[in-house]
Protein backbone atom coordinates (compact mmCIF):
# COMPACT_ATOMS: atom_id res chain seq x y z
CA UNK A 1 0.00 0.00 0.00
CA UNK A 2 1.49 3.27 -1.08
CA UNK A 3 0.70 6.68 0.89
CA UNK A 4 1.22 9.42 -0.41
CA UNK A 5 1.64 13.03 0.99
CA UNK A 6 0.32 15.74 -0.79
CA UNK A 7 2.26 18.91 0.28
CA UNK A 8 0.22 22.04 -0.77
CA UNK A 9 2.11 25.41 -0.66
CA UNK A 10 0.44 27.53 2.17
CA UNK A 11 -1.55 30.53 0.87
CA UNK A 12 -1.72 34.07 2.98
CA UNK A 13 -5.71 33.96 2.72
CA UNK A 14 -7.97 35.83 4.73
CA UNK A 15 -8.41 35.26 8.65
CA UNK A 16 -11.84 33.52 9.61
CA UNK A 17 -13.37 36.90 10.98
CA UNK A 18 -13.00 38.37 7.35
CA UNK A 19 -14.79 35.44 5.91
CA UNK A 20 -17.52 35.06 7.99
CA UNK A 21 -18.72 38.38 8.38
CA UNK A 22 -17.72 38.80 11.95
CA UNK A 23 -16.78 41.80 13.30
CA UNK A 24 -13.64 43.30 11.92
CA UNK A 25 -10.96 44.54 14.72
CA UNK A 26 -8.23 47.14 14.16
CA UNK A 27 -5.20 48.40 16.15
CA UNK A 28 -6.34 51.57 18.57
CA UNK A 29 -3.22 52.88 17.16
CA UNK A 30 -3.61 51.82 13.22
CA UNK A 31 -3.53 55.43 11.14
CA UNK A 32 -1.75 58.61 11.73
CA UNK A 33 -2.64 62.39 11.63
CA UNK A 34 0.60 63.14 10.03
CA UNK A 35 1.35 61.46 6.76
CA UNK A 36 4.90 61.04 7.63
CA UNK A 37 4.09 58.25 9.77
CA UNK A 38 3.15 56.11 7.02
CA UNK A 39 6.91 54.78 6.82
CA UNK A 40 7.49 51.16 4.77
CA UNK A 41 7.84 49.42 8.26
CA UNK A 42 4.38 51.15 9.27
CA UNK A 43 3.60 49.51 5.80
CA UNK A 44 4.98 45.58 6.12
CA UNK A 45 3.63 45.80 10.03
CA UNK A 46 0.02 46.64 9.41
CA UNK A 47 -0.27 45.13 5.58
CA UNK A 48 -2.46 42.73 7.44
CA UNK A 49 -5.51 45.30 8.01
CA UNK A 50 -5.34 46.54 4.21
CA UNK A 51 -8.16 44.25 3.37
CA UNK A 52 -10.45 45.56 5.84
CA UNK A 53 -10.46 48.86 4.03
CA UNK A 54 -10.19 47.53 0.76
CA UNK A 55 -13.10 44.52 -0.13
CA UNK A 56 -10.44 43.89 -3.60
CA UNK A 57 -7.67 42.86 -1.57
CA UNK A 58 -7.17 38.99 -1.20
CA UNK A 59 -4.20 38.63 1.27
CA UNK A 60 -3.13 39.65 4.02
CA UNK A 61 0.68 40.06 3.61
CA UNK A 62 2.38 41.76 0.28
CA UNK A 63 3.48 39.80 -2.74
CA UNK A 64 7.12 39.18 -3.56
CA UNK A 65 8.93 41.45 -5.92
CA UNK A 66 7.82 44.47 -7.62
CA UNK A 67 3.88 43.64 -6.50
CA UNK A 68 5.07 43.66 -2.87
CA UNK A 69 6.34 46.98 -3.33
CA UNK A 70 3.15 48.31 -5.01
CA UNK A 71 1.16 46.75 -2.40
CA UNK A 72 2.94 48.68 0.05
CA UNK A 73 2.25 51.84 -1.80
CA UNK A 74 -1.05 51.18 -2.62
CA UNK A 75 -1.46 50.71 1.23
CA UNK A 76 -0.13 53.53 2.13
CA UNK A 77 -2.14 55.83 -0.31
CA UNK A 78 -5.27 54.40 1.34
CA UNK A 79 -3.91 54.98 4.57
CA UNK A 80 -3.63 58.70 3.95
CA UNK A 81 -6.87 58.97 2.42
CA UNK A 82 -8.56 57.30 5.02
CA UNK A 83 -6.99 60.07 7.68
CA UNK A 84 -8.22 62.72 5.10
CA UNK A 85 -11.55 61.63 5.52
CA UNK A 86 -11.52 61.44 9.19
CA UNK A 87 -10.04 64.61 9.67
CA UNK A 88 -12.89 66.38 6.96
CA UNK A 89 -15.81 64.28 9.01
CA UNK A 90 -13.97 65.77 12.14
CA UNK A 91 -14.15 69.17 11.28
CA UNK A 92 -17.89 69.08 9.73
CA UNK A 93 -19.03 67.93 12.91
CA UNK A 94 -17.34 70.00 15.19
CA UNK A 95 -18.31 72.65 13.17
CA UNK A 96 -21.72 71.61 13.63
CA UNK A 97 -21.83 71.22 17.95
CA UNK A 98 -19.98 75.27 17.32
CA UNK A 99 -22.89 76.35 15.91
CA UNK A 100 -25.46 74.64 18.12
CA UNK A 101 -23.91 75.77 21.40
CA UNK A 102 -23.81 79.58 19.77
CA UNK A 103 -27.59 78.90 19.21
CA UNK A 104 -28.78 76.84 22.27
CA UNK A 105 -26.37 77.90 24.87
CA UNK A 106 -25.59 81.04 24.40
CA UNK A 107 -28.38 82.33 22.54
CA UNK A 108 -25.83 84.35 19.80
CA UNK A 109 -26.86 86.70 17.07
CA UNK A 110 -25.75 87.27 13.89
CA UNK A 111 -25.46 91.68 13.65
CA UNK A 112 -26.82 93.27 10.54
CA UNK A 113 -29.73 90.48 10.07
CA UNK A 114 -33.32 90.34 10.20
CA UNK A 115 -34.77 88.87 13.94
CA UNK A 116 -36.66 86.24 12.27
CA UNK A 117 -33.10 85.00 10.39
CA UNK A 118 -30.50 85.71 12.98
CA UNK A 119 -29.04 82.61 14.52
CA UNK A 120 -25.57 81.00 13.58
CA UNK A 121 -25.66 79.00 10.71
CA UNK A 122 -22.12 78.22 10.38
CA UNK A 123 -18.90 79.11 11.54
CA UNK A 124 -18.21 82.29 9.49
CA UNK A 125 -21.50 83.43 11.36
CA UNK A 126 -19.72 82.91 14.57
CA UNK A 127 -16.82 84.23 13.47
CA UNK A 128 -18.83 87.58 12.91
CA UNK A 129 -20.61 87.47 15.94
CA UNK A 130 -17.02 87.21 17.42
CA UNK A 131 -15.98 90.11 15.17
CA UNK A 132 -17.84 92.19 16.46
CA UNK A 133 -16.72 94.62 18.82
CA UNK A 134 -19.77 96.08 20.50
CA UNK A 135 -20.68 92.22 21.70
CA UNK A 136 -16.84 91.44 22.87
CA UNK A 137 -16.55 94.77 24.73
CA UNK A 138 -20.02 94.78 26.29
CA UNK A 139 -19.05 92.03 28.80
CA UNK A 140 -15.63 90.69 28.38
CA UNK A 141 -15.45 88.18 30.96
CA UNK A 142 -18.65 86.72 29.27
CA UNK A 143 -17.10 87.02 25.68
CA UNK A 144 -14.30 85.38 26.66
CA UNK A 145 -15.82 82.45 28.28
CA UNK A 146 -17.93 82.04 25.12
CA UNK A 147 -14.81 81.85 23.01
CA UNK A 148 -12.93 79.53 25.55
CA UNK A 149 -16.07 76.93 25.25
CA UNK A 150 -15.88 76.53 21.53
CA UNK A 151 -12.08 76.22 21.44
CA UNK A 152 -11.60 74.00 24.43
CA UNK A 153 -14.29 72.88 26.79
CA UNK A 154 -16.24 71.67 23.30
CA UNK A 155 -13.62 68.37 23.75
CA UNK A 156 -13.04 67.51 27.32
CA UNK A 157 -14.70 65.02 28.69
CA UNK A 158 -18.53 65.64 29.45
CA UNK A 159 -18.79 67.99 26.47
CA UNK A 160 -17.63 65.83 23.71
CA UNK A 161 -20.41 63.33 23.00
CA UNK A 162 -20.99 65.06 19.38
CA UNK A 163 -16.74 63.46 19.02
CA UNK A 164 -17.79 60.44 20.13
CA UNK A 165 -20.46 59.46 18.46
CA UNK A 166 -18.60 60.68 15.46
CA UNK A 167 -16.01 58.11 15.65
CA UNK A 168 -18.62 55.64 15.76
CA UNK A 169 -20.08 56.56 12.98
CA UNK A 170 -16.76 56.44 11.20
CA UNK A 171 -16.33 53.06 12.44
CA UNK A 172 -19.90 52.06 11.54
CA UNK A 173 -19.54 53.25 8.32
CA UNK A 174 -16.33 51.30 7.53
CA UNK A 175 -17.50 48.16 9.55
CA UNK A 176 -14.41 47.93 11.55
CA UNK A 177 -13.87 48.23 15.64
CA UNK A 178 -11.25 48.55 18.02
CA UNK A 179 -9.38 45.17 19.12
CA UNK A 180 -10.10 43.98 22.64
CA UNK A 181 -6.85 42.94 23.82
CA UNK A 182 -4.54 44.71 26.28
CA UNK A 183 -1.52 45.80 24.44
CA UNK A 184 -0.34 47.63 27.74
CA UNK A 185 -2.40 46.77 30.68
CA UNK A 186 -1.90 50.03 32.18
CA UNK A 187 -3.49 52.29 29.56
CA UNK A 188 -4.40 50.83 26.41
CA UNK A 189 -8.04 49.94 27.87
CA UNK A 190 -7.96 54.18 28.19
CA UNK A 191 -6.35 55.05 25.37
CA UNK A 192 -8.74 57.30 22.50
CA UNK A 193 -8.73 55.14 19.23
CA UNK A 194 -7.05 56.57 15.75
CA UNK A 195 -10.57 58.07 14.90
CA UNK A 196 -11.28 60.12 17.72
CA UNK A 197 -7.36 61.16 18.17
CA UNK A 198 -7.42 62.18 14.67
CA UNK A 199 -11.23 64.40 14.66
CA UNK A 200 -10.10 65.84 17.63
CA UNK A 201 -6.47 66.84 16.67
CA UNK A 202 -7.48 68.53 13.11
CA UNK A 203 -10.72 70.70 14.53
CA UNK A 204 -8.63 71.72 17.50
CA UNK A 205 -5.50 72.82 15.72
CA UNK A 206 -7.37 74.57 12.52
CA UNK A 207 -10.43 75.82 14.92
CA UNK A 208 -8.09 77.67 17.45
CA UNK A 209 -5.33 78.79 15.25
CA UNK A 210 -8.64 80.71 13.15
CA UNK A 211 -9.22 81.70 16.12
CA UNK A 212 -6.17 83.19 17.54
CA UNK A 213 -5.35 85.30 14.19
CA UNK A 214 -8.44 86.67 14.03
CA UNK A 215 -8.21 88.19 17.62
CA UNK A 216 -5.06 88.99 17.56
CA UNK A 217 -6.27 91.11 14.57
CA UNK A 218 -9.32 92.39 15.96
CA UNK A 219 -8.37 92.79 20.21
CA UNK A 220 -4.77 92.10 19.74
CA UNK A 221 -5.01 88.87 22.30
CA UNK A 222 -6.55 85.66 22.04
CA UNK A 223 -7.12 82.91 24.34
CA UNK A 224 -5.37 79.41 25.22
CA UNK A 225 -4.83 76.69 27.98
CA UNK A 226 -1.38 76.09 26.95
CA UNK A 227 2.03 77.79 28.40
CA UNK A 228 4.68 79.72 26.80
CA UNK A 229 6.87 76.87 26.83
CA UNK A 230 4.63 75.26 24.18
CA UNK A 231 4.63 78.38 21.87
CA UNK A 232 7.78 78.33 19.45
CA UNK A 233 7.26 82.12 19.98
CA UNK A 234 6.18 82.71 23.26
CA UNK A 235 9.37 85.12 23.71
CA UNK A 236 7.03 88.02 21.66
CA UNK A 237 4.05 87.20 24.05
CA UNK A 238 2.72 88.23 27.54
CA UNK A 239 0.85 85.24 29.16
CA UNK A 240 -1.22 86.53 31.89
CA UNK A 241 -3.05 83.36 34.09
CA UNK A 242 -6.79 83.41 33.92
CA UNK A 243 -9.88 81.35 34.60
CA UNK A 244 -12.78 80.86 32.14
CA UNK A 245 -15.86 80.16 33.81
CA UNK A 246 -14.85 80.19 36.86
CA UNK A 247 -13.44 76.62 37.02
CA UNK A 248 -10.89 76.10 33.72
CA UNK A 249 -7.23 77.34 34.18
CA UNK A 250 -5.62 79.12 30.76
CA UNK A 251 -4.36 82.09 29.80
CA UNK A 252 -5.22 85.82 28.03
CA UNK A 253 -2.31 86.20 25.45
CA UNK A 254 -0.94 89.73 24.47
CA UNK A 255 1.94 90.59 22.05
CA UNK A 256 4.14 92.47 23.55
CA UNK A 257 4.50 94.32 20.52
CA UNK A 258 1.14 96.26 19.63
CA UNK A 259 -0.39 96.22 16.08
CA UNK A 260 -1.62 99.69 14.48
CA UNK A 261 -3.66 97.66 12.24
CA UNK A 262 -6.99 96.04 12.99
CA UNK A 263 -9.02 93.81 10.27
CA UNK A 264 -12.09 95.55 9.21
CA UNK A 265 -14.83 92.38 10.13
CA UNK A 266 -18.55 92.57 8.30
CA UNK A 267 -20.13 94.59 10.62
CA UNK A 268 -17.47 97.45 10.60
CA UNK A 269 -17.75 97.41 6.76
CA UNK A 270 -22.25 97.61 7.45
CA UNK A 271 -21.61 100.78 9.67
CA UNK A 272 -19.28 102.58 6.92
CA UNK A 273 -21.84 101.51 4.50
CA UNK A 274 -24.36 103.08 5.60
CA UNK A 275 -22.93 106.22 6.90
CA UNK A 276 -21.93 106.65 3.32
CA UNK A 277 -24.57 105.74 1.88
CA UNK A 278 -26.24 108.86 4.11
CA UNK A 279 -23.59 111.02 3.41
CA UNK A 280 -24.48 110.33 0.06
CA UNK A 281 -28.09 110.99 0.46
CA UNK A 282 -26.84 114.28 2.37
CA UNK A 283 -25.66 115.73 -0.70
CA UNK A 284 -28.50 114.93 -3.08
CA UNK A 285 -27.99 111.72 -4.75
CA UNK A 286 -30.32 109.04 -6.12
CA UNK A 287 -30.22 105.86 -5.55
CA UNK A 288 -29.37 105.73 -9.14
CA UNK A 289 -25.95 107.79 -8.83
CA UNK A 290 -25.45 105.85 -5.47
CA UNK A 291 -25.59 102.36 -7.64
CA UNK A 292 -23.43 104.11 -10.47
CA UNK A 293 -20.81 104.66 -8.16
CA UNK A 294 -21.06 101.71 -6.50
CA UNK A 295 -20.65 99.19 -9.86
CA UNK A 296 -17.65 101.98 -10.71
CA UNK A 297 -16.18 100.82 -7.27
CA UNK A 298 -16.81 97.53 -7.83
CA UNK A 299 -14.99 97.15 -11.08
CA UNK A 300 -12.10 99.17 -10.39
CA UNK A 301 -12.91 101.71 -12.64
CA UNK A 302 -10.35 104.89 -12.81
CA UNK A 303 -11.99 108.15 -11.17
CA UNK A 304 -11.04 111.81 -11.69
CA UNK A 305 -9.46 112.82 -8.24
CA UNK A 306 -10.27 116.15 -6.49
CA UNK A 307 -10.02 118.01 -3.76
CA UNK A 308 -12.17 118.14 -1.00
CA UNK A 309 -13.49 121.89 -1.31
CA UNK A 310 -13.93 120.68 -4.97
CA UNK A 311 -16.03 117.39 -3.95
CA UNK A 312 -17.73 119.07 -1.15
CA UNK A 313 -20.15 122.31 -1.52
CA UNK A 314 -21.75 121.83 1.89
CA UNK A 315 -20.17 122.68 4.65
CA UNK A 316 -21.84 120.67 6.81
CA UNK A 317 -21.41 117.39 5.65
CA UNK A 318 -18.98 114.37 6.63
CA UNK A 319 -19.03 112.27 3.78
CA UNK A 320 -14.87 112.26 3.34
CA UNK A 321 -14.73 111.47 7.16
CA UNK A 322 -16.52 108.02 6.62
CA UNK A 323 -13.04 107.23 5.06
CA UNK A 324 -9.48 106.84 6.13
CA UNK A 325 -6.48 107.58 4.26
CA UNK A 326 -5.85 104.14 3.14
CA UNK A 327 -9.21 104.18 1.24
CA UNK A 328 -9.97 104.60 -1.96
CA UNK A 329 -9.66 108.74 -1.89
CA UNK A 330 -10.76 108.82 -5.94
CA UNK A 331 -14.37 109.92 -7.08
CA UNK A 332 -16.37 111.31 -9.98
CA UNK A 333 -17.23 114.15 -8.95
CA UNK A 334 -20.81 114.72 -10.57
CA UNK A 335 -21.28 111.41 -8.81
CA UNK A 336 -20.33 112.68 -5.43
CA UNK A 337 -21.73 116.49 -5.70
CA UNK A 338 -24.26 115.97 -8.16
CA UNK A 339 -22.97 118.09 -10.62
CA UNK A 340 -20.04 118.03 -13.05
CA UNK A 341 -16.74 119.77 -11.86
CA UNK A 342 -15.35 122.81 -13.22
CA UNK A 343 -12.44 120.79 -14.45
CA UNK A 344 -14.88 118.35 -16.08
CA UNK A 345 -16.90 121.34 -17.73
CA UNK A 346 -14.02 122.67 -19.60
CA UNK A 347 -12.98 119.30 -20.57
CA UNK A 348 -15.88 118.52 -22.94
CA UNK A 349 -16.17 122.18 -23.83
CA UNK A 350 -12.54 121.86 -25.60
CA UNK A 351 -13.69 118.36 -26.79
CA UNK A 352 -16.29 119.62 -28.81
CA UNK A 353 -14.86 122.27 -29.97
CA UNK A 354 -12.15 120.87 -31.04
CA UNK A 355 -13.89 118.26 -33.04
CA UNK A 356 -16.12 120.29 -34.01
CA UNK A 357 -13.58 122.21 -35.88
CA UNK A 358 -11.90 118.84 -37.23
CA UNK A 359 -14.99 118.47 -39.15
CA UNK A 360 -16.04 121.46 -40.95
CA UNK A 361 -11.96 121.40 -41.85
CA UNK A 362 -12.83 117.85 -43.07
CA UNK A 363 -15.83 118.90 -45.27
CA UNK A 364 -14.51 122.46 -46.51
CA UNK A 365 -10.97 120.21 -47.96
CA UNK A 366 -13.28 117.91 -49.34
Amino acid sequence: MVIVFLFVKKKHTLPYYQMSGSTLQVPKKLLHINETAYTDKWAKDNYEFFHLFDRSINWVAPRQGILGNEDLINWKNKAISLAYNIKNKGLIAGRKEMVRIANEEYGLTVPGRVSSDNTCKDIDDIFCIIGNREWYFSDVEYSRNVIYHLLYLISRPGYNSWLINAEKEWMVEHGVSYETKELNKNNYSHAKGFVYSIMNSTFANTTQKAFRKKLLFLYQEFITVRNRKKFAVSQDFVFVPYVFKNTYKGYIVTPKKQSTTRLKTLPDIFRTGKNWIQDCKALKMDLEKINSLVEQFYNNKRMITTSNQQLLKNPNSKSLNSFDKNDDEEFIADNISGKQCYICKIFHMVFINVSFGFVILFFWIY
